[in-house]
């Protein structure tokens, strides 16, 4: 007997038929069953995460810079929620009242807004974790969930950037992280 896909361990339903069933319906309906099970197999939630690794220093902007470590694999085209959890060490006073943004860079393309604006639903939810630093050495976590459709399997990173501020501040990936969870295909 076959092992169900969708309880691991435990050994896949196949109804009892019998004797007096044919041998070709008995056939159609095992195959009936097994193409349940791999569809459903295949349709399940899937999710990863990965935490970060190391450090860098974060520039001024324009320059973004990857948080060391925090990249996923979006492994099925659909609709994902993804949460990036940041983490910044500010050394010296040169970044007291830097805004620190971070952001989602999905297959090509950077998910984040204006500064101050709200996330809105839709297809995307556009929006950045921000941050603030009103004293030094600290050092701070914040955290941003988007909402992504995408139509491939496609590559998914954390970034960050900081708008102004002459002092040393670093990503640190160690202590980041990267999570996404499917949640199936986003009907139009």
């Amino acid at each position: 007997m076959a092992l169900n896909p969708l309880a691991p361990g435990k050994q896949a339903y196949y109804p009892s038929l019998g004797p007096e069933v044919p041998s070709t319906v008995r056939d159609a309906i095992r195959r009936a069953f097994d193409s349940i099970y791999k569809i459903a197999g295949q349709l399940l939630p899937a999710g990863i995460s990965k935490f970060g690794r190391g450090t860098i220093l974060i520039p001024v902007t324009p320059e973004i810079v990857n948080v060391p470590g925090c990249q996923i694999q979006l492994a099925r085209a659909g609709l994902w929620a993804i949460t990036g959890v940041f983490t910044i060490n500010v050394i010296d006073a040169g970044d007291i009242a830097s805004i620190f943004t971070g952001s989602l860079f999905v297959a090509g393309t950077t998910i984040a807004a204006p500064k101050n604006q709200l996330v809105v639903p839709g297809t995307t939810q556009p929006g950045v974790a921000k941050l603030q630093v009103q004293a030094e050495p600290q050092i701070f976590t914040i955290a941003q969930t988007w909402q992504v459709n995408v139509q491939a399997s496609a590559t998914a990173k954390l970034q960050l950037q900081k708008d102004v501020g002459t002092g040393l501040s670093e990503s640190d990936g160690s202590n980041s992280s990267i999570s996404a969870v499917w949640c199936g295909f986003q009907s139009d």
